[in-house]
């Protein structure tokens, strides 16, 4: 589900076959977050360790997963703040190159 809906943004974006495998990571962890995240859900934050209480270790797996997703998500243009740059990045090009039109006007 999260492969197909991520394949219908980009493909219009010029998605390459090359692109496929980063996809295929961007939804493996978001997959990975999602069951860590349901496990810390029925589990809890605090687990029993060999020397008493202590921090679920899937805290650091949803964590990690997270961390990968967005990289991945914001490479590839799919969260707002990589997407609110791609504009600032396109509307600087077309200043630029508005103000190069106007000097060879004149």
């Amino acid at each position: 589900e999260t492969f197909r809906r991520i394949i219908d943004e980009l493909e219009p974006r010029g998605l390459r076959d090359a692109d496929l495998e980063a996809v295929a990571m961007l939804c493996h962890s978001a997959a990975i977050h999602q069951e860590a995240t349901r496990l810390i859900s029925s589990q809890g934050l605090i687990v029993k360790g060999p020397r008493g209480p202590m921090v679920n270790p899937l805290v650091k797996v949803a964590r990690d997963e997270a961390s990968n997703y967005l990289r991945l998500a914001d490479a590839f243009g799919l969260t707002l703040g990589s997407r609110l740059r791609l504009g600032l990045m396109q509307l600087t090009g077309e200043s630029i190159l508005a103000s190069l039109n106007r000097e060879l006007d004149v």
